[in-house]
């Protein structure tokens, strides 16, 4: 299939603050094998857009859909990558922590 995958900004910003938190809580090697997760995960979409679970905003009237990323040797962290399909690109919009509220960047979404 390979669809092209488009990393939003947002979304670029929020792998980096991962990686710093990472780097600041634990090590090096933590924060890199989190950022290589969260990508191995993200690079799927291009073959498989559908594996997220879709939702419906129904104020904004959008489709997205959110993918499930664990991580760590338990798997008990979990990161949680917001994006869009429209059956010619995969625009991945934010990623955050199970743990973190809400996010949805919808001013930024037309």
């Amino acid at each position: 299939m390979n669809i092209p995958l488009i990393i939003t900004h947002n979304a670029k910003e929020d792998i980096q603050r991962f990686y710093r938190f990472y780097q600041e809580n634990a090590d090096n090697g933590v924060a890199f094998s989190a950022v290589e997760t969260i990508n191995n995960k993200l690079t799927m979409l291009s073959n498989n857009p559908l594996i997220g679970r879709q939702y419906y905003h129904q104020e904004h009237q959008f489709y997205y859909r959110e993918l499930l990323i664990f991580f760590g040797k338990a798997k008990r962290n979990c990161f949680v990558a917001l994006y869009h399909y429209d059956k010619e690109k995969v625009l991945v919009l934010r990623i955050k922590n199970a743990r973190e509220k809400d996010f949805l960047p919808f001013s930024q979404v037309k």
